[in-house]
């Protein structure tokens, strides 16, 4: 037999309740970590941030 509409709703609270907090904790973790990964790969001067170019692996050459 089935679970009743109550139930159900009481069983998917908890999923309701963690997903948001998961949800920003992924996005504080995860975007940064792109986005350096993003700027690795590329020829960023500080001073001149609109010459930024893709310069592949030039980075991590010894």
């Amino acid at each position: 037999m089935g679970q009743t509409p109550l139930r159900k709703k009481r069983d998917l609270l908890p999923y309701a309740l963690v997903t948001p907090a998961l949800a920003i904790t992924i996005a504080i973790i995860f975007l940064p970590m792109f986005q350096t990964i993003t700027y690795s790969f590329s020829q960023y001067i500080l001073y001149k941030p609109q010459e930024k170019g893709f310069i592949g692996f030039e980075n991590y050459k010894a």
